[in-house]
Parts: structure tokens; sequence; C-alpha cells
């Protein structure tokens, strides 16, 4: 009898606490393959990454599919990695209740999921892997057979390559599109205000595509703002209980979130507030708010508000 088929009582159950957490895994895996997009990535996943955020969302991605694979065809040689993983969401779970987001973004932008309850979720499913001590139940087992080796390098590389198959990536504000309307093949936009500084406000193809140049202002503050964004309603209430009218104010909706419930309640108002949108369905990833100042018709400073 063969080291795969030679299933114990001892090796069975942590088989099957892999095989959880694997199941798991998929699904926040398939909700960002599907459905998501890289604003949904923790900003310490961004902060860790080398790589840019369109190739950091595929590679994310990547890598959880093709441990998931690895967990079903051989928990042996997935336990260790799968256990690795779970603990590393536990810190990034902590990071983002720390620092007050709503929702994790692991099931995508329509299922809010606060980071303590996928925290508990994650921590289950890593003690029921470690707590069948599976380091002990195959020990002197190989981490691969000749037959599970093959199987799990082809699905593995299959499902590797999926996030490049199946997202169509992003599309550059500057891509020539009706209304500012992003490409129709292209899922999301990825917005950068820092970089903008510097620069003529009517040169900035992220704001010039969806606000008319005469609405643009050559001194005061645009807001980028959500609607679904708690920050950008504390944010936006605060800049109506301070704001003297002293400076034009421009504010700018991300209408990306229309599935998600509103929360933002006040706005600065007066003739020197006006208000755009993007056009409803275009992913935008950038974290919100942010505000951009202008002076002389240059950006001045942009600044993330959390």
């Amino acid at each position: 009898m063969n080291a795969q088929s030679s299933q114990t009582p001892s090796s069975s159950l942590p088989a099957l606490a892999v095989r959880l957490g694997a199941a798991w895994l998929a699904t926040g895996a398939l909700f960002k393959l599907f459905a998501g997009s890289p604003k949904l990535l923790p900003p310490l996943v961004v902060d860790l990454s080398p790589f840019d955020l369109d190739l950091t969302f595929r590679l994310v991605i990547a890598v959880e599919l093709a441990l998931v694979v690895v967990a079903i065809l051989r928990p042996r040689a997935a336990w260790l990695p799968l256990a690795l993983l779970f603990a590393f969401f536990e810190v990034v779970l902590v990071s983002q209740a720390l620092a007050g987001a709503e929702s994790c973004g692991c099931l995508g932008d329509t299922v809010k999921m606060p980071p303590a309850m996928m925290m508990a979720i994650d921590g289950v499913l890593l003690l029921g892997v470690l707590g069948t001590r599976p380091w002990r139940a195959w020990a002197g087992t190989p981490l691969f057979t000749t037959g599970t080796l093959g199987a799990c390098a082809a699905l593995g590389a299959l499902v590797f390559a999926a996030p490049w198959l199946v997202i169509a990536g992003a599309t550059s504000a500057t891509t020539p599109t009706p209304n500012g309307a992003a490409a129709p093949q292209a899922r999301y936009q990825v917005w950068e205000p820092a970089t903008w500084v510097g620069k003529l406000v009517y040169d900035i193809p992220e704001l010039s595509n969806h606000i008319p140049a005469e609405a643009l202002p050559t001194d005061g503050l645009i807001v980028l703002w959500r609607a679904s964004c708690d920050h950008c309603k504390d944010h936006l209430a605060k800049l109506r209980s301070e704001d003297k009218g002293a400076q034009p104010i421009l504010l700018l909706q991300l209408q990306d979130d229309l599935k998600s419930t509103a929360v933002v309640e006040t706005f600065p108002e007066g003739a020197h507030v006006t208000r755009f949108q993007t056009p409803a369905g275009v992913d935008i990833v950038v974290q919100t708010p942010w505000d951009v100042m202008v002076a002389g018709g240059v950006v001045t400073a942009a600044v993330e508000q959390r």
C-alpha cells in the first residue's frame, strides 16, 4: 500500500481540516476573480507588495487558487503554506480593524464582511488545521507522490493563469471613450492622486474626463468621495462644519459602489460648492476620501483622508 492510498484516522482528520480551509480560501479567491477589483486589496498587502496594483491583484488570486488545488489533491503538502497564509490574513485583518474598515473586501464589493467577523472565521480554520497536528499525522510521508505531483503541477499552473485569462485588467484614464467612460473590455481604472501634484488641473484626465473644463477650479479644493464610505461620511461632515465659504469646493463622487448602502448624509453647501459624478459602473481603484488642493490652476497637494 503506497503513501497516497494509506489513509489512517490520524491523517484523514488533518486532511479534512486542510480541505475545509482550502474551500474557504477558494471562496474569497473566486469572489475576487469574478467580481472584485484591486480596490478591495487591504492597504497592508498593497504596501508590502513590490509590484504595481494590477499585478499584485492578479498574483494574490493566482497564489490562492494554486494553493487550493494543492490542498485538495495533496493536503500533506499544503497544510504549512495554508496555515502561514491564514496567519498572515489574521495580521492583515487586525490592521484593517484598527484602521476602522467597515469591510475586509474578502468577498467582493457587494458582500460586506467586517474584519472582526472574518478574523474569527479565519482563526477557527487556522486552529482547525493546527489542532489536528498534521506534522505528526504525516510524519515520515513524502510531500508528494508521483501521481499527485504531476496533477498538482498541471492543475496548479492552469488556475495560476486564471487571473490573466479572466480579468481584462485596468485601463488608463486617458483611453478615448465617450463621456469619459471606461473602455468596454476593462474592468477598472487605477487613480493615483498623489501623482497629480504639480500638474495643471486641466491635464489630469481622471478629472477632465468627468468635469467640464469651465467647472474645474483654478483655486480651491477637489474632494474625491464615495457614498458608501464611512471615512467619506466623517470627512464631508467635518468639511461642512468647518466651511466658511472662503474657497471653491468641487465634490467628485465615484459611483462604483451603487450596490452598497449609502452612508454619506451631509456635504458642504452653498454657491461655492459644485458636484459631479463619475459614470455609474466604472470601477475606480482608489481609496477615498482624497483632498486635492489647487492653486493657480496647478495641483499643489493631494492628501488621502483616513
